[in-house]
């Protein structure tokens, strides 16, 4: 029983206190934490900061009796190197601590994960969560993290929108071959590529579906037409759709699809950027919430 209790999620608390109601013992969890601490200006900051995360996130899960973890995962990477060691020295030393058992990272690239690995001595991160499905993945990250001894595993493959037009489509026709839903396939194809998967979900039919993906196989050539999908121009046209049609309608989400594509290259570099500051302004608010509604919090039934 593998469970990611992430603060990003909100689910920790509620995860704590379902896990306690439940009776299996705590021996037959696989329980996984995580800390963000990406804001972080300068070495000293990024150690307290994260180590601030990490007491949180024991304080949080001693709720439901949870008293260490058997893995804790950095959400995100600080600005640079030097800050990104200050974040792995608080990990390192909750692991001495006997805290939790190893130590993971989310959306750290092959340049990030050597800033950690650089020092001889420092602990390996056991996995990298990265965005990985047919629809948006980085066609090098299996290799360059396997390079290192580092497992990739997508995060939130099935979220809204994960798959794409384009992707959910191709999904849905391979499955008609096995009797399997377009998830289904989705997941399987994460497998087939060498990485793994979490998803997240609050119905027991989902999760049953998402288990069911060990008894099909891919072909190679099925492989590969997935794969291909998130490189092609179809694939591109289905990810700008998702996000222009909505809002310009059909025809005037054509002249902005139009407009997205001549400048698609320029701006796939651009793509971290982007997504690290909506990161941090989300992380700015969440604090800001949450420090608003300390002493009013409700109890959270909706552990996943």
């Amino acid at each position: 029983r593998n469970f990611f209790a992430s603060v990003l999620a909100g689910n920790q608390k509620g995860f704590a206190r379902a896990v306690q109601k439940s009776g299996v013992p705590r021996e037959e969890f696989f329980i996984c934490g995580s800390v963000v601490s990406n804001l972080a200006q300068d070495f000293d900051d990024a150690y307290s900061t994260t180590k601030e995360g990490c007491d949180k996130n024991l304080e949080v899960l001693a709720e439901g009796g949870i008293t260490k973890l058997d893995m804790i995962l950095l959400d995100y990477p600080a600005k640079d190197c030097e800050t990104i060691r200050g974040q792995w020295k608080a990990f390192e030393e909750m692991k001495a601590a006997k805290q939790t058992k190893s130590l993971a990272v989310s959306n750290f690239s092959p340049e990030q994960l050597d800033c950690i690995l650089a020092d001889p001595d420092a602990t390996k991160p056991v996995l990298n969560q990265l965005p990985y499905s047919p629809k948006n993945y980085d066609a090098k990250a299996v290799e360059e993290n396997g390079k290192r001894g580092i497992l990739v595993q997508a995060w939130g493959p099935l979220g809204s929108g994960s798959l794409g037009i384009s992707a959910s489509s191709a999904c849905e026709e391979i499955g008609q071959k096995y009797g399997k839903s377009a998830a289904q396939v989705a997941l399987r194809w994460i497998l087939q590529t060498g990485a793994t998967f979490t998803t997240q979900s609050k119905k027991k039919e989902h999760m049953e579906e998402n288990l069911n993906i060990f008894d099909f196989e891919l072909s190679q050539e099925e492989v590969n037409k997935l794969s291909d999908i998130s490189q092609s121009m179809t694939g591109k046209l289905s990810a700008a759709a998702d996000i222009i049609i909505p809002v310009g309608g059909a025809v005037g989400g054509a002249a902005l699809l139009s407009s997205f594509l001549d400048s698609w290259d320029k701006q796939a570099d651009q793509n971290d950027s982007v997504i690290r500051a909506k990161m941090r302004k989300e992380e700015e608010e969440e604090k800001a919430k949450a420090k608003r509604k300390k002493e009013e919090e409700e109890e959270d039934d909706g552990a996943l």
